[in-house]
């Protein structure tokens, strides 16, 4: 196995870890320089979202357009397709929130190749952060979803367990240690222990920008 999958809440740190695994070597698909097209429309920020699956995500929603079911299983098949296509490529691949939430219910999900890799920040901040950011949905509309989202996580945790769980807090405090245990815990994939040029490259990637500080 040698692609990783990073997952965790929108707006919950996903981007930082899939920036600094990408500075520390890692392949993450065909991503854009910067303001990423997603499904919620363009990031003022470097999303490292995968273009490819971008339209896998697409391919998912019911014909004729209109809201996505986040909670069904929909086109696995052009998933599981992605996945092993990307599982194929040398060198140490990954892809960040590659909608484990949304395929989970599929009980195929846990025989594909890959490992995983969480992210955590607390649901309350991630919450209030999208509401704040993404007007897509109401603060209550988000702690909903947000909360339906953390449901099906660990369901699909209980049947694979993360590779390793990054704390956002801990990441933005200490980001060599948080970088140094993350890249340990996937060396793996990298096939040698992380050395000094990965870490630097890994923590100087670290946009503290990303955490947006929402009025009270």
């Amino acid at each position: 196995m040698n692609l990783l999958l990073i997952y965790g809440f929108p707006r919950g740190g996903t981007s930082a870890v899939a920036g600094a695994l990408s500075a520390a070597g890692f392949n993450l698909g065909l991503v854009a320089d910067a303001n990423t097209p997603t499904p919620a429309g363009r990031s003022a920020y470097r999303t490292f979202e995968c273009g490819d699956y971008i339209r896998v995500w697409k391919h998912r929603k019911p014909p004729g357009g209109g809201p996505s079911d986040q909670y069904s299983p929909g086109g696995f098949g052009a998933f599981a397709e992605y996945i092993a296509r990307r599982a194929r490529m040398a060198g140490p691949q990954a892809v960040k929130r590659p909608g484990l939430h949304l395929w989970s219910c599929s009980p195929e999900w846990v025989d594909l190749p890959v490992v995983t890799l969480a992210v955590r920040r607390p649901i309350e901040d991630s919450v209030a952060s999208n509401a704040y950011r993404r007007k897509t949905r109401t603060e209550s509309g988000w702690a909903e979803h947000l909360g339906r989202m953390a449901e099906s996580m660990a369901l699909f945790e209980s049947q694979k367990p993360p590779v390793h769980v990054v704390n956002f807090y801990d990441l933005l405090a200490d980001p060599e240690a948080s970088i140094r245990g993350m890249l340990e815990a996937v060396e793996p994939f990298t096939g040698s222990p992380p050395g000094g040029w990965m870490i630097e490259r890994a923590v100087r990637s670290v946009d503290r920008r990303l955490v947006v500080k929402v009025p009270e």
